[in-house]
Parts: C-alpha cells; sequence; structure tokens
C-alpha cells in the first residue's frame, strides 16, 4: 500500500493519444515529456528527483494548458508521495486528478478506464490512512467498496491483485495472519503477469506471513522464490537477505542442517560484497544454529569474529548482542567463568546507549548459571532483576521467560506456591502470545511441580500439557510429563500404572536417541559437503585464475604477431613499391641504352 502504485497506471497513462499534443506546442510539449521520462526513470531510485521533474513539468503546463497532462503528472505526484508514506498529500493530490477529468470533456473513450483507476485508488490510500490509524474495520470496507468498483468494471487482473494484496497488508497489520495469507495467495494468483518488484513484494509478505504462525516450510517455499528472482537480477545484496531468512526458518523448523547450508551462503555473499551489516546478521545466526547442532567451537568463533567487528564500530548494542552470544556459547563448553566474564561486560556498558532487552538478557544468563551451581539467592535475585527490566520495555515473552526460571529456582529451594504461580504465568503468557512450546513445556513443569508435592494434582495439567505436546510432536515435553505421570502414579501407590507412564517414557526417548543420531549423521554430511563444496570452490577459482593467466599470455601473444603481421604486411608493401621504381629505372636504362645504339648506328 505505501509503495508505488500500480504499473499499470504508469502504462495507460503514458499512452493517452497524441492528438492531446496538438493543445500544447511542441516545444513545451517535448519539455513535459522529457521531464516524465526522467520522473519515470528516477522514482524507484531517487524519489525527490522524480517529484522535482513532475512539478517543473506541471509548471511549464500552466503556460500551454493541457489538461490531460496535466491529470498524468497529478496521478504521477500521487503515487510518488505514497513511496514517501504522505498519504494525505496522495489523497488530495488523486482528488485534483479525479476534478480535472470531471470538468474535461475531451478525454477520449478510455475515460472510464481512467475514473475507474481514480476511483479505486482513493479507496486504496484511505484505506492505507485508516490502516495507519489502526482503524482497520474501516480499511476493509474501503478495500471491499474497491474490489466491487473492480469486479463491475472488467475485473482487471492488475486491479485485482492490489485490491486483494491491500487487504492482505490490513490483516497482517491487526495480526489477524491468516486472514492476510488467504488474501496474499488470492493476490498471488493474479500476480504472474506482473513486472519483478512487484511479485518480489508480494512473496516476502506472504512468507513474513506464514512466519508468524510457525508455518516456516511455507515461508521457505516463498523465500524460494523470491531468491529466484534475486538470482535473475543478479542483486547480491538482496539475495544475502533472502538466504539468511531462509535460514532463520529452517532453524526455526528445527532443520538445523539446512538452516546452516543457507546461513553459510548468506554469510559469503555478505563477505564478498563487503555488506558489513548482513556479515554480522550471519555471523550471529549462524552462532546460534551452531550451537544447535552442538558445534559449540564454531559458534564461539562466529561470535567472537561478530564483537571484533562491533568492537572496531564502538556499536554499543552490537557489542552487547555479541557479548551476550559468546557467552552462551562458553557455557555451553562447560567454561562458566568465562561465560560470566562475558555476561558481566554487558551490565558495564553504558546504559544511556544501550539497549535494555540486551542487559536483561544477561542478567537472566547469570541468573541461570548461579542457578546451575546451585547458588540460589544469587540467581533469585539476578532473574528478579532481570524481570523488572523485562517488564519496562514491555517484553512479554522475555518476562515469560524469567518467571519460567524463577518457577525452577523457587521448586528447588522448596516454595512450590510460588513455583506454580511461575509456572502458571508463563503458560498464560504464552497462550497470549500463541507460543504453544512454551505453554506445553510450563504445564509439564507444573506437572512435575505437583508429582512429587500434590500428585493428585498431577493428571490434570499433564493431559493439557500432553495434548498441546503431541499435537506439536514436542518429543522432550512428552517424555517430561510421562516421567511425571509416572512419578504421580508411583506415589499414590499405583504401580501399574507407573511402569506403564515409565515405558512410554523409555520408547519416546529412545525415539529422540534415534532421531539425534540421524539429524546429527544428516547434519555431519552437510558440514561434510559444505566444506567439500568451499574446496572445489577455491579450486576453481585457482583454475579459473590459471586460465586467465593463460588467456591473457595468449591474448599478448596474438597481439605480437598481430604487430609482426602488420609489420610484415608494411614491409612487403615497401618492397613492391621498391620493384616498381627499379623496375622503372631499369626500362628508363635500357631505353637510352637503346636509343644511344641507334644514334652510333646512323
Amino acid at each position: 500500500m505505501r509503495n508505488t502504485f500500480h504499473f499499470v497506471i504508469f502504462y495507460f497513462l503514458v499512452a493517452i493519444p497524441n492528438s492531446y499534443a496538438e493543445q500544447t506546442s511542441n516545444h513545451v510539449y517535448g519539455e513535459v515529456q522529457e521531464l516524465i521520462k526522467l520522473a519515470t526513470n528516477n522514482k524507484d531510485r531517487d524519489v525527490d528527483a522524480a517529484k522535482r521533474s513532475l512539478s517543473k513539468a506541471l509548471t511549464l503546463l500552466q503556460s500551454s494548458p493541457n489538461k490531460p497532462m496535466e491529470f498524468q503528472i497529478l496521478v504521477k505526484l500521487a503515487m510518488l508521495a505514497t513511496t514517501q508514506n504522505d498519504l494525505k498529500a496522495a489523497l488530495t493530490l488523486l482528488q485534483k486528478a479525479e476534478h480535472l477529468y470531471a470538468s474535461n470533456d475531451s478525454f477520449s473513450a478510455t475515460s472510464k478506464f481512467i475514473k475507474v483507476l481514480a476511483k479505486t485508488e482513493l479507496l486504496f490510500i484511505s484505506a492505507t490512512i485508516n490502516q495507519l490509524q489502526q482503524e482497520y474495520d474501516k480499511a476493509i470496507h474501503l478495500l471491499d467498496d474497491a474490489l466491487q468498483v473492480i469486479e463491475e468494471n472488467g475485473n482487471n487482473p492488475a486491479l485485482l491483485q492490489r485490491a486483494y494484496n491491500s487487504k492482505g497488508d490490513v490483516y497482517l497489520a491487526s495480526k489477524q495472519h491468516k486472514l492476510a495469507i488467504r488474501f496474499y495467495l488470492l493476490a498471488n494468483y493474479h500476480v504472474h503477469t506482473q513486472p519483478d518488484n512487484i511479485k518480489a513484494k508480494l512473496w516476502q509478505r506472504l512468507a513474513f506471513a506464514y512466519t508468524r504462525i510457525n508455518e516456516n516450510f511455507a515461508a521457505i517455499k516463498y523465500f524460494k522464490q523470491l531468491l529466484i528472482l534475486h538470482e535473475q537480477s543478479n542483486n547480491l545484496e538482496q539475495q544475502a537477505k533472502v538466504l539468511l531468512n531462509i535460514s532463520r526458518s529452517y532453524k526455526k523448523g528445527s532443520a538445523f542442517g539446512e538452516a546452516l547450508s543457507y546461513g553459510n551462503r548468506a554469510l559469503k555473499i555478505s563477505k564478498e560484497t563487503a555488506n558489513e551489516e548482513f556479515t554480522l546478521k550471519s555471523l550471529l545466526h549462524l552462532s546460534t544454529v551452531y550451537r544447535r547442532l552442538s558445534s559449540f567451537d564454531n559458534a564461539l568463533d562466529c561470535g567472537l569474529e561478530a564483537l571484533n567487528i562491533y568492537q572496531k564500530n564502538r556499536n554499543v548494542n552490537g557489542i552487547a548482542t555479541s557479548l551476550n552470544t559468546v557467552g552462551l556459547a562458553y557455557r555451553q563448553l562447560n567454561q562458566r567463568d568465562k561465560a560470566t566474564l562475558y555476561f558481566e561486560q554487558v551490565l558495564r556498558l553504558p546504559t544511556d546507549k544501550l539497549n535494555k532487552k540486551y542487559y536483561a538478557a544477561a542478567l537472566r544468563e547469570l541468573g541461570l548459571l548461579q542457578f546451575y551451581d546451585n547458588a540460589y539467592a544469587q540467581a533469585l535475585a539476578l532473574s528478579e532483576q532481570a524481570f523488572v527490566v523485562y517488564s519496562d520495555i514491555g517484553d512479554e515473552k522475555g518476562q515469560a521467560t524469567i518467571k519460567k526460571n524463577l518457577g525452577l529456582i523457587y521448586q528447588a529451594k522448596g516454595q512450590y506456591q510460588l513455583a506454580f504461580e511461575s509456572f502458571n504465568y508463563s503458560v498464560i503468557t504464552a497462550k497470549q502470545t500463541g507460543d504453544l512450546w512454551e505453554q506445553a513445556s510450563n504445564l509439564a513443569n507444573i506437572a512435575t511441580l505437583y508429582a512429587n508435592t500434590q500428585p493428585a494434582k498431577t493428571q490434570a495439567w499433564a493431559n493439557q500439557g500432553l495434548r498441546i505436546a503431541i499435537r506439536i510432536q514436542a518429543k522432550p515435553i512428552i517424555t517430561q510429563i510421562y516421567s511425571a505421570l509416572s512419578i504421580a502414579a508411583e506415589k499414590r501407590g499405583d504401580l501399574q500404572q507407573a511402569l506403564d507412564y515409565a515405558k512410554r517414557q523409555i520408547t519416546k526417548i529412545n525415539e529422540m536417541k534415534s532421531e539425534v543420531i540421524k539429524k546429527r549423521e544428516s547434519e555431519a554430511q552437510v558440514l561434510i559437503n559444505i566444506t567439500n563444496k568451499m574446496y572445489e570452490l577455491d579450486q576453481l577459482k585457482n583454475t579459473m585464475s590459471t586460465l586467465t593467466r593463460k588467456l591473457q599470455n595468449q591474448t599478448s601473444e596474438f597481439e605480437q604477431l598481430k604487430h609482426q603481421a602488420n609489420n610484415d604486411q608494411s614491409t612487403i608493401r615497401y618492397q613492391r613499391i621498391l620493384l616498381v621504381i627499379l623496375s622503372c629505372c631499369l626500362m628508363l636504362g635500357i631505353s637510352i641504352v637503346i636509343l644511344k645504339f641507334n644514334r652510333n648506328d646512323k
């Protein structure tokens, strides 16, 4: 909605009949056309320059009025206004254009289509203004009106695509992600004939909407289509961005081997193009992926490389997130002292420049380290500080994570009611945010808590968690719940049921072990493949360098031979001239001798 109007408007308005040019002098008309052409070329790379060109064209037309061309320029100016999110200005310009059309009788038979365009554009922009004001119902109503106008006037595919796309935008803004996807898919049905930039924007939004409902592999499908577009246009910066998004989606889907492959591709392109922003993003992301693959040394290397760059740039927030990343890697390597040092460095950064979420994350991790060392008082104090910071910045997910940690601390201290309240807080927050994994995990924590303290209450909480965990195939949580049910049954004296739950727990554990082995084999193969590909690439580069040198040598030899051939041709030419001269001289000499001989005979 906030970008340029649909390309159809540009195409149509350029096709205004040449007969209108007769209303303007040839000189003015030619200059106006050149300015419009210049604006069209600049509209995607320099909006202000495009606006200046069109404004100058509009001024020129004041001396030689041409209403159709004035209409054309007003619409183009409105289009540019939307690219700068100046929607009110865009609406005003379109209203002027519509008024100009209504007051002009010289439009041809195509004027009906122009009117449809103007009317729908007014509705589109009005809908966007309402969307930005969070009046989503009004925005949807306006877009429904636009669809009705389009349907009553021939169902133009380009306008239908834009209307469906706009409805998707409104639903996405109002966090109705499934409805957003529905209308984006309708827009996608009409997008095949549109320019690549229209396709790219739609597929980007579709992929984003799918990620919001954790449909990560559906998101990957559209990210990959987007990647093909950028590969065809050789846009390396956009390729790096999309590759990183694909990698993130694979990580969310627990496909860490694929996440590693695409993440490394993103990092490689970012480094080759000296794109520091995406180099850093790729490094931090890959550090997380390596941790999930238990490749903690590689995770540490990525974190340290990012930290080094951020420190050179004196980027406080970058330094903070890198320090936290390195700390997590050291924690996984069981080097808790080093992990503590890095987390503590975050707390010493200047707070006036530091994003509080990084500060809270460092407190959270320091609290966990204290918990692992059974220092519950320190763990509690640090976790409570982190909760206060997360509350101040309104980070509900961060608050829920801290409450979960607090529940574990309270449980270890024997404060079971406080532990229950903390876990239940996280359950409620997870419901509100739609995080099924966290919801099931905290229900499992409550079931485990009651299994040891109030066995009779275990079943109800366990059943809730089990339903969700089975639905999302969260096997670690299923295993924890079966363990809690087995303990509770044993506490109640029902040994047969305890044994049954214990068997189910063992079955799930064996399934997870088998999956881990298969996944590690697959991921190890991915690592091997990546290494081999990088080696092959280096070999190919060396071969290409050798071939390039040979080609340069051959080119040099060819130039030398060519130069020698030119010299030889010159020599032959000179020899021919000399031969002709000598022949002439010889003939002249013979002629003189003959003449003298004849005289002597006389």
